[in-house]
């Protein structure tokens, strides 16, 4: 089986607009995205103002799908917002988890 990985990084004008962004993204999103397919979702800090994202779909179909849905429109408000915007994507060549890790880890 082969996955499509979508990562985004953003570098925001200022700590607080990141943090915003951040907020909003969380509380509209992460429900909606799984419903509609989303494997696994990575955020990371780079620094005060930027964020990595990193999705994994099912298939590239499954990301365009909800990038049409969301992603489209907010990237072009992030983008006339002065927020710089770096995409890359593809198929995921390898896809692991350590399973010891996991067993370790108490919810």
């Amino acid at each position: 089986m082969s996955y499509y990985c979508r990562t985004v990084k953003f570098t925001f004008i200022s700590e607080f607009a990141k943090k915003s962004f951040i907020s909003q993204l969380n509380s509209s999103v992460n429900a909606i995205d799984f419903e509609r397919g989303l494997i696994q979702r990575i955020f990371f800090d780079t620094s005060e103002n930027q964020i990595v994202q990193i999705f994994v779909w099912p298939d590239k179909s499954s990301a365009d799908k909800r990038m049409k849905e969301i992603g489209d429109d907010l990237l072009q408000n992030l983008r006339e917002s002065n927020v710089k915007i770096e995409r890359f994507e593809g198929i995921i060549s390898e896809f692991s988890i350590n399973p010891k890790h996991l067993s370790n880890k108490v919810n």
